[in-house]
């Protein structure tokens, strides 16, 4: 399962500074405790296009059948480094 960062957390800001750190690095493994829970963690960079804006870009500028089809979208705003930033929850390690 894929999940965005979050945010403003300090595991999020740790993450995106090893990225920044290395414009080379696309993903890394980690085991580590996340919101307390112990796991392998995959985390990748993903390249955002052009056309990956027209539904991610601006709130405004949506097209209408993603606010038709998904009211809730939170997916749009991208700026920075977050943009194109996934983490990847793997097994639980002991």
């Amino acid at each position: 399962m894929w999940l965005p960062l979050p945010p403003d957390n300090l595991h999020t800001k740790i993450v995106l500074a090893r990225f920044q750190q290395n414009a080379d690095l696309i993903g890394f493994w980690a085991q580590e405790l996340l919101n307390g829970q112990p796991g392998t963690h995959s985390y990748r960079r993903i390249n955002v296009e052009a056309t990956c804006l027209v539904c991610h870009g601006a709130k405004g500028s949506r097209p209408d059948f993603i606010l038709k089809n998904d009211p809730q979208d939170l997916a749009y705003d991208f700026k920075g480094c977050r943009r194109g930033l996934w983490l990847n929850k793997g097994a639980t390690h002991r």
